[in-house]
């Protein structure tokens, strides 16, 4: 047992790792330069700073023989191109801001450092490159390779063998079986309440990453990096929050659990599935149950969907905070309903909602260790990427 639990570490381990720390398309390739008889020089900027204005003033006092081509990075295309020029010159991830400008083989980042560096680069810059082939990316999309496809299955899987998510499955699995009269009514109503939950988190989803990707492209650089200061302490607790759950659960002290749905919210799910399990309902029951049951996964979002929002954000982080592609969330949430899944075919098939209650009881502190070593894997790989 131990050794397939290391072997199941290990594979999270290497496909979160590569998943989410490989980039979604090569653009440094894109970028081409070409000898001119002139000093051209490449500015980026937008008109929301004022840095950008001040530099914008200094441009227009340079001598008539340097070539000024201005970008703003709020036009369609041109922050995935300043992206380009950024891994092309390989800027580093503290430079990567506006305003900025190339001129050459060389870059000058921030107002200070081009009023007062400008001068003299342009005095030493002996060789006159222009930047001839710009990559169209209006139409640019994150796309997702197997490793990234890896990454998000496996932390789908981990973060659906939540006990929060398990536990309300059966709880409405035990009062299934009590009202359903025929296994043909126990499967449909069954279907009703697994649908519920995947439209509720994939409609999440795609609204949190909506809500993010609407932050105004001049402020792109600034979120990136307080994004992944708020993902490396956000983790950081997560992943605090399972061990010591772990070690509470080995200890059968299951009253100092912290990192659960709160007591109010579960007393109300749980309150909410005995009022609608009841037959009067009649064939308005699987509305109601599919309904309810997006109601209560949205309640989870405080438990289950906890190492969910660590991978939209680490995500959109690693895209440059571009929206994701809906196949992410599809499979995600697949993934994230695997284990309820299981749990209904089991049932179906005979076996005890008391006996899978035990089980999953036992595998608890297996889960939060798992759940705690995803959100540590967060932390180095955003740490490496910032």
């Amino acid at each position: 047992m131990k050794t397939k639990l290391l072997l199941l570490l290990m594979m999270i381990v290497l496909l979160l790792v590569t998943g989410c720390s490989s980039q979604s398309e090569d653009t440094s390739q894109a970028i081409e330069f070409k000898p001119t008889d002139q000093k051209t020089l490449h500015y980026y900027g937008t008109h929301a700073c004022e840095d950008c204005k001040l530099v914008e003033d200094f441009l227009s006092g340079l001598p008539d023989f340097v070539h000024v081509k201005k970008a703003n990075i709020a036009d369609d295309g041109i922050t995935k191109e300043l992206t380009a020029l950024f891994e092309a010159y390989q800027v580093p991830k503290e430079k990567q801001q506006v305003p900025i400008l190339f001129i050459g083989r060389n870059y000058l980042s921030g107002a200070r450092e081009i009023v007062e560096e400008l001068p003299a680069v342009i005095e030493l810059e002996s060789s006159n490159y222009e930047i001839v082939s710009r990559p169209d990316y209006s139409d640019a999309t994150y796309h997702l390779g197997m490793t990234e496809i890896g990454s998000i299955l496996g932390a789908g899987l981990i973060n659906g063998l939540s006990p929060c998510s398990l536990s309300r499955m059966l709880l409405f699995l035990s009062l299934l079986t009590v009202i359903a009269t025929k296994q043909r009514q126990f499967r449909i109503l069954g279907f009703g309440f697994i649908l519920g939950r995947w439209l509720a988190y994939l409609g999440l989803g795609f609204l949190i990453n909506t809500a993010i990707a609407t932050v105004p492209l001049e402020l792109f650089f600034t979120v990136r990096y307080f994004l992944s200061i708020f993902l490396i302490i956000l983790s950081a607790l997560l992943a605090i929050g399972n061990f010591m759950d772990f070690y509470y659960i080995k200890k059968e002290e299951y009253g100092k659990v912290k990192v659960r749905l709160p007591k109010k919210i579960r007393k109300a799910s749980d309150d909410l599935l005995k009022k609608i399990m009841d037959p009067k309902y009649g064939k308005s029951l699987f509305v109601i149950v599919m309904g309810s049951s997006m109601l209560i996964a949205l309640a989870e979002f405080f438990c289950t969907g906890q190492i969910y929002l660590t991978m939209i954000l680490g995500f959109m982080n690693q895209a440059d905070g571009a929206v994701l592609p809906p196949l992410f969330f599809i499979l995600y949430v697949t993934m994230l309903l695997v284990p309820v899944i299981l749990l209904f075919l089991f049932v179906d098939r005979g076996k005890s909602v008391l006996n899978l209650s035990e089980k999953s009881l036992h595998a608890m502190g297996t889960i939060k260790l798992l759940s705690g070593m995803v959100f540590v894997i967060m932390i180095l790989i955003t740490l490496w990427t910032m």
